[in-house]
């Protein structure tokens, strides 16, 4: 559950901090920021979304998630499909391979975590669309142009959606900007810290 899991971070927070969440992360601080305000001085929020799946009134989310097939594959050979998965990240980096190579092995070598189930299902169930008005914190968006996963759209729509919130779509990046284009979204990241 993305509200308990977020009740959960809260707990080990002491003071207001900033929160930098990926895709499913970014939502839990999203969850978070609305939850406990007090604890979350600002967001980063990179290649995130306030709802996954499309809906009538959302067609800023995927109408057809590829997410369930990607758990079998993963669940039938984690370090085969997850180096698949990594290397159409870097397919708009190729300068940047030495970084899969170095991160791979610590990726998967305790295997295909055992919560990726209960993450897709919490996924297909969480919506922060409602709440997103009330979060005043400021929100600095970064997303990946070529990504499939999470597209720039669902970016916008935070974007659009959150108070103070500032978007930048980098151009060559996929769904790990923060691996692909680390100089970028590293300088994006200390100029918001610096400012906020």
């Amino acid at each position: 559950d993305v509200a308990d899991a977020a009740d959960a971070f809260a707990e080990q927070i002491s003071e207001p901090a900033y929160l930098v969440g990926w895709s499913l992360g970014g939502l839990v601080a999203l969850y978070l920021a609305h939850r406990h305000p007090e604890k979350v001085r600002a967001l980063c929020l990179t290649a995130s979304f306030a709802r996954f799946q499309a809906a009538p009134d959302y067609p800023e989310g995927l109408s057809n998630p590829a997410l369930a097939k990607m758990i079998v594959l993963f669940e039938q050979d984690y370090h085969k499909y997850m180096k698949q998965f990594l290397q159409l990240q870097f397919l708009y980096a190729k300068d940047q391979h030495p970084v899969l190579e170095k991160v791979l092995p610590d990726i998967v070598k305790h295997g295909a975590p055992a919560a990726m189930q209960a993450a897709l299902d919490a996924v297909a169930g969480a919506d922060a669309r409602a709440f997103l008005p009330h979060i005043h914190a400021p929100a600095l968006l970064i997303f990946g142009a070529k990504d499939s996963i999470t597209p720039p759209r669902m970016g916008e729509y935070l974007h659009r959606h959150l108070p103070q919130s500032e978007l930048h779509i980098i151009e060559k990046a996929a769904h790990a900007p923060f691996l692909t284009q680390a100089g970028e979204f590293a300088r994006l990241l200390a100029d918001f810290v610096e400012t906020h």
